[in-house]
């Protein structure tokens, strides 16, 4: 049994939670929503063995890739969905939530962190552990914040990474945070360039920036880098909670040499730990690229692993219905509070 929540219980009660991230937000839901056809909010509150259990959700439109009548629910896009509620959630409580999601008549992408196994009695459900599937949401890497200050953090750099924001700083570069919605378009037209050459990269319309400045101030901070007042870099980080979300970066490859997304980052640590409020940040994936692995865990931060799963009922031409059978895991921290 479920009830839909308003936005503001919905954020209450993700608030209560250490582990929330901007992405579980309903502020998060309402830029994905305006921002793509094909998405709209489901979000709901569950009630499982006497317990409430609120998940962030979207549904999302096949096009009739699945059989009519069917659902695909999906977390929210582009990071970590969430799963908040103020008791002890169980492996039973979980199996029969997945249960109640699915039925008989939909599909659910989930992503479950390492310590968290599944298993169900049900055949009208079917879980299966998907570790051969291509995908980039498979792990992520975190940089500890919690009980540090900023130089704590700076002893555990790699020597290049020193390095590179020391280049930066010496050739000039400057940096500033973006105010208005000409700062989104010129690190747009920077980031929409160099998107081009990424391999597997999603592409994103000016609207979506358009809404993440829109609706998202001031948990969406971009921080842009210029030299003689020419930007040149920025990043963009969803700042939420007691967690921190670096969710966007690019550079003009003309100006690669200056370093100047290493210098941006610096900061952005450095503004994180004054703070003194946030536990960690998420650098994301790097996917396959073993650079940007690098380059991420220059600053410190680790790579933490997750389980995926395809939970679904067990009719099997659902899934071969299905033109990317793996379009956005559903992921899951579960916590509690």
């Amino acid at each position: 049994m479920y009830v839909k929540v308003s936005d503001k219980e919905w954020e209450e009660q993700i608030l209560k939670s250490d582990n929330a991230y901007f992405f579980s937000s309903p502020t998060w839901a309402k830029i994905i929503e305006k921002s793509f056809d094909d998405y709209r909010i489901a979000t709901r509150l569950y009630h499982i063995n006497d317990k409430s259990i609120l998940i962030p959700m979207m549904e999302k439109n096949t096009y009739g890739r699945t059989i009519p009548g069917f659902k695909l629910f999906d977390s929210m896009p582009m990071g970590p969905g969430g799963l908040f509620s103020e008791s002890e959630i169980t492996t039973d409580d979980f199996r029969c939530l997945v249960e109640n999601i699915i039925g008989s008549r939909h599909i659910f992408y989930l992503a479950l962190p390492y310590f968290m196994d599944l298993s169900y009695s049900d055949n009208s459900i079917k879980v299966r552990h998907e570790w051969n599937v291509k995908d980039e949401r498979n792990y992520t890497h975190i940089l500890s914040l919690d009980g540090k200050d900023f130089e704590d953090v700076q002893k555990n750099y790699k020597k290049r990474t020193r390095n590179s924001i020391t280049k930066a700083i010496r050739s000039g570069v400057e940096t500033r945070d973006a105010t208005s919605l000409n700062d989104f378009k010129e690190f747009y037209e920077i980031w929409s360039t160099a998107s081009k050459n990424w391999d597997a990269q999603e592409t994103y319309d000016f609207g979506f920036f358009k809404n993440l400045y829109k609706f998202g101030f001031p948990q969406v901070k971009l921080s842009l880098a210029s030299i003689d007042e020419k930007t040149i870099a920025g990043i963009i980080a969803f700042f939420y909670s007691k967690t921190i979300y670096y969710i966007f970066s690019s550079f003009n490859e003309s100006y690669s040499t200056f370093n100047a997304t290493s210098l941006l980052l610096n900061n952005l640590i450095k503004k994180a730990c004054q703070k003194n409020i946030y536990k960690y940040i998420n650098f994301g994936s790097s996917g396959t690229n073993e650079g940007l692995k690098k380059f991420k865990e220059g600053f410190g931060a680790e790579k933490k692993v997750k389980k995926r799963y395809l939970a679904s009922s067990t009719f099997p031409r659902i899934i071969q219905r299905i033109n990317n059978p793996f379009p956005n895991l559903l992921h899951f921290k579960i916590k509690t509070f």
